[in-house]
């Protein structure tokens, strides 16, 4: 009987533990620092211990917060656990849309896991990117005039773009020459 007892007891105690995991889950986002108009954020979410339960994204701007996605995982199980261990989706993101302005703001992951800990809340985790909203394109400004250009012969023109650029330069038909800094 003390053995049967015993057997129950250990099992009972190996389920608790299992159920009571402290490893929270990992997020992972592949974005770029500054957006414009539009942009879709790729977010994945992973949990290989209890599996995922919730899943949270917000944009922050100067105080308010906008929902962008609310992902919440229904298990079937008695105990509480999601089949989920890996989940990969895309958020739309259009300031347009949700009436923003150039500045500065901050993009908001949280997510859950199915584990009893912390009151059966489960494992928290999450994860914050500072983006840059920049809906204006970059002007240019040509710093000097070149009235004619003889066929075979060569030409210079100076300009001045208004804020950082990734890729600057000149094209003169398919041709393209990038900037060189001196």
């Amino acid at each position: 009987m003390y053995f049967l007892i015993t057997i129950v007891l250990i099992c009972t105690i190996c389920f608790i533990t299992k159920q009571i995991e402290g490893q929270a889950p990992n997020i992972i986002i592949t974005t770029t620092p500054s957006i414009g108009k539009s942009h879709v954020f790729p977010i994945h979410v992973e949990d290989f211990g209890c599996g995922i339960r919730k899943i949270n994204v917000v944009f922050i701007k100067n105080g308010f917060k906008f929902k962008l996605a609310e992902k919440q995982i229904i298990s079937s199980k008695f105990w509480n656990h999601s089949r989920q261990r890996k989940i990969k989706f895309q958020i739309p993101f259009s300031v347009i849309d949700l009436n923003l302005t150039d500045g500065a703001g901050l993009l908001q992951v949280i997510a859950w896991d199915s584990s009893f800990r912390n009151f059966g809340r489960g494992n928290k985790s999450s994860m914050e990117i500072e983006l840059k909203i920049d809906t204006h394109a970059p002007t240019i400004k040509v710093l000097n005039s070149t009235k004619k250009i003889n066929q075979s012969g060569s030409g210079v023109v100076l300009y001045q773009v208004s804020e950082p650029c990734l890729k600057s330069g000149i094209m003169v038909g398919n041709n393209f020459f990038p900037w060189i800094s001196c």
